[in-house]
């Protein structure tokens, strides 16, 4: 057991339990009063800038998305954007890699800049996008109250203090501005069953996990209020519940780790995910492609059967 104890990162309770080891380096726990999941030791900013720009070098490019393509899968932001704010004009994505989100709400019409700690997502997003993504946590505080909405999507996940950087958020935000949260739910059957394997579990990547309670105390600590709260889980993505169930199983059997080792025997996290393998592996960026469509295409083809399974593996999404 890692014997690194401290507060919850969350509500600060001293009332935590250890779940299992993920690694030689990293340790899973709880805390029993808010149910908020983080994995100890937790890493600096420096360290996981430099995490992000060698050891979870994207495997490859995905092709950039037509104005129309972008559009269409931004059409259920930019409705609930419409109906909470709909003076709104400029957006800020925090951790918005690509840039694929904010390209298509560029595309209705928004002003739209983004934050990313990877070098190579904010190139992507410049040179397919013409968008400007700051290779930063932040944009400058001479930014701060210039948003009507902020979007963090399935970045919470990757904080090390949620409260400090949520209330940081909150600083680019006009008094009358709206958030948008996104993050994969921990208390779900796939993390049930196969814990410290769970595909979304996979420090210094991720690193802070939420289920319904501890995502509420967290917004409510930093003084917002809950517009709505609703679940997603798109079926035409790569982290559909197949997908992650596919990968699960692959680390409950040690494959990933192993390629991974394999491609890159320097590297330092022993952790593998279906996105962390390595950019130098064409062979293996091929595999996850394949494997990436076919659970698409098995989940349309299991829609009705996934949907029903899928009521407790859902991600979170709240509006504030």
């Amino acid at each position: 057991m890692i014997d690194n104890k401290q507060n919850c990162p969350v509500c600060g309770s001293i009332n935590i339990m250890h779940i299992t080891l993920v690694d030689e380096i990293f340790g899973l726990y709880r805390c029993k009063n808010c149910e908020f999941v983080f994995t100890l030791p937790r890493p600096t900013l420096e360290e996981l800038e430099e995490f992000y720009n060698t050891e979870l070098k994207y495997n490859y490019e995905p092709m950039p998305q037509n104005e129309k393509k972008a559009k269409l899968s931004t059409k259920r932001l930019h409705n609930l954007i419409e109906k909470y704010k709909p003076d709104a004009r400029k957006i800020l994505d925090l951790g918005c890699s690509y840039g694929h989100t904010i390209y298509g709400l560029k595309q209705w019409g928004y002003e739209v800049v983004g934050t990313d700690l990877s070098e190579d997502a904010c190139e992507y997003a410049l040179k397919y996008y013409d968008i400007k993504v700051y290779n930063q946590e932040f944009p400058s505080e001479t930014e701060y109250s210039s948003y009507d909405v902020l979007i963090l999507s399935q970045i919470i996940e990757h904080i090390i203090d949620p409260v400090m950087y949520l209330n940081k958020a909150v600083s680019y935000l006009k008094n009358d501005g709206i958030i948008f949260i996104g993050t994969p739910n921990i208390d779900c059957i796939l993390f049930n069953i196969f814990l410290e394997n769970y595909e979304p579990v996979k420090p210094p990547e991720h690193i802070s996990y939420f289920n319904h309670k501890s995502i509420k105390i967290l917004v409510q600590r930093c003084g917002l209020t809950i517009l709505k709260v609703y679940t997603e889980s798109p079926i035409w993505v790569n982290y559909n519940l197949l997908n992650y169930l596919f990968f699960s199983i692959l680390r409950r059997l040690k494959v990933l780790q192993a390629v991974r080792k394999k491609v890159n025997p320097a590297i330092k996290s022993a952790i593998a995910s279906s996105t962390g393998i390595t950019k130098k592996s064409k062979f293996w960026s091929g595999v996850q492609v394949i494997i990436d469509y076919l659970t698409r295409i098995l989940s349309l083809l299991l829609y009705l059967l996934i949907k029903v399974v899928d009521e407790k593996t859902k991600d979170l999404s709240y509006l504030l």
